[in-house]
Order: C-alpha cells, then sequence, then structure tokens
C-alpha cells in the first residue's frame, strides 16, 4: 500500500456508471484494509482494492461524490473501476464482481 503513489499520473481520461450493486472485491479483495480478515483473492488474482481514506490525509479529504473518487481511481495503476460505499467511502479496484 505505501508504494501506491495517488494524484502523480493521470492514466484514465472517465467513466460512466455501470451499475448499483453489492461489490464482492470490496468485502473479500481488501487485503490491507479493514476486511483484511475476509480476503480470498491470494489464490485467484492476488490483487486488492485501494481505500481512497487509506492515501489521502483526513485533512485533505473532500466531500465524496463520483467525480472526487474518480479523480482518486483515475492515478491508482491497474485500477480499472470504482465504488461508493454507503455514499461516502470511495474504492478503486480492478475489476468488480456482483455478490448476492
Amino acid at each position: 500500500p505505501s508504494a501506491i503513489k495517488p494524484f502523480t499520473q493521470v492514466l484514465k481520461d472517465g467513466f460512466y456508471q455501470v451499475d448499483c450493486v453489492k461489490d464482492y472485491l470490496f468485502e473479500h479483495g481488501d487485503k490491507f484494509g479493514d476486511h483484511f480478515a475476509s480476503y480470498k483473492l491470494q489464490e485467484v488474482t492476488n490483487v486488492s482494492i485501494v481505500h481512497y481514506a487509506a492515501h489521502v490525509p483526513k485533512e485533505d479529504r473532500e466531500q465524496m461524490t463520483h467525480e472526487i473518487c474518480f479523480e482518486f481511481c483515475r492515478t491508482v495503476p491497474d485500477m480499472l473501476f470504482f465504488g461508493l460505499t454507503n455514499g461516502r467511502e470511495c474504492y478503486c479496484t480492478p475489476y468488480y464482481e456482483m455478490e448476492a
């Protein structure tokens, strides 16, 4: 996680809404955050989601919107999607997987 340096290079130039789903990766693809005990991707893809709150100091955080989350995630390598949970928590993910 400390190797991730957001806001240094823009890697994506736009986004569109895909769907409103419960994302398997938010719960089981969090290798370093609050859900690390539920991490299940080591043997599958060995990827992890990246949390905005883990990389942006509290005093620099902005009120979360789709645009703010995208501005962050577009600079994180290998992250192709982003998600908002509870309307305020932003995370980046290389893919998403709908969970029932």
